[in-house]
């Protein structure tokens, strides 16, 4: 295993609990200490421990970098992230937009300009299957300028 993503939203059980309810933060927090651990001994895989920023826990993310800085091997790449709740939600949009982009690509054979240049709906007589695909693929890559567009203003706010 190359790496690993924890996700601890609170340097607090209560906060924690709150946000990820059904979790038990002090087993969560335990687990991932005995993974670096048994990692230290016998690998080299890469933890990764994600915070997602929220109204609840804004002002736990500086202490949460702090915690985990110390126990964390940044010459194995091992790394905190804060993210904010809508930078997340972005790369999950992008991601679903890319994804479908990639599929309606291997269908085709072509990129979507090209399907649109070629007039591939003309072509298959309108047909519910090419009219269905057009539809999610011109989604798709207006999705895909839209969330790259929307986290290139977060970066440059600061906010990520």
């Amino acid at each position: 295993m190359d790496s690993i993503i924890c996700s601890i939203d609170g340097i607090h059980k209560e906060t924690h609990e709150a946000i990820r309810g059904g979790t038990d933060f002090d087993q969560i927090v335990a687990n991932v200490h005995r993974f670096i651990e048994l990692r230290n001994k016998f690998g080299k895989t890469r933890v990764l421990v994600r915070f997602i920023r929220q109204e609840k826990n804004r002002s736990e993310s500086d202490a949460f970098k702090a915690y985990w800085k110390e126990k964390l091997d940044s010459e194995l790449g091992d790394d905190t992230k804060v993210q904010n709740l809508l930078e997340g939600e972005y790369f999950r949009r992008l991601a679903r937009y890319r994804h479908a982009d990639f599929l309606l690509t291997l269908k085709y054979g072509m990129t979507f300009d090209e399907f649109i240049k070629q007039r591939v709906v003309r072509q298959k007589n309108c047909s519910w299957d090419s009219e269905s695909d057009a539809m999610k693929w011109e989604t798709a890559v207006s999705g895909i300028k839209t969330m790259e567009r929307h986290l290139r203003e977060l970066q440059e706010a600061e906010y990520v």
